[in-house]
């Protein structure tokens, strides 16, 4: 499956905006991450389930967010990364929301 450019912004916007992570550096830091790897995102297990062990557990309203808003209503799991494009969208930008850095201006990803 392909999509094009301007659609993989919108539902990134959708994404972002629906979990409160939005902002147009991170709209743009993933739609570079995407372009940059071979596959698009891609998550190793253990990154994943890191994140939903050490700090969505800790952030209860935004693991709750990020389940409805990516439509997993069975809960967290690795395997949806690979065909729910929202869930892949959505944990990429907590996986960047962790690190202590800020954000790369826009147009500088």
């Amino acid at each position: 499956m392909s999509i094009e450019i301007g659609q993989f912004r919108d539902l990134t916007q959708r994404v972002l905006k629906g979990i409160g992570l939005y902002s147009p550096e991170a709209e743009e830091l993933i739609v570079f991450t995407v372009a940059a790897e071979s596959n698009g995102a891609q998550m190793e297990p253990r990154t994943h389930d890191d994140i939903w062990e050490n700090y969505l557990a800790y952030r209860e309203e935004l693991g709750e967010l990020v389940l409805e808003v990516c439509g997993m209503g069975n809960g967290p799991d690795v395997a949806c990364l690979e065909f729910n494009l929202a869930y892949a969208i959505a944990m990429a930008r907590i996986h960047y929301r962790r690190v202590p850095e800020a954000l790369p201006p826009q147009g500088k990803g």
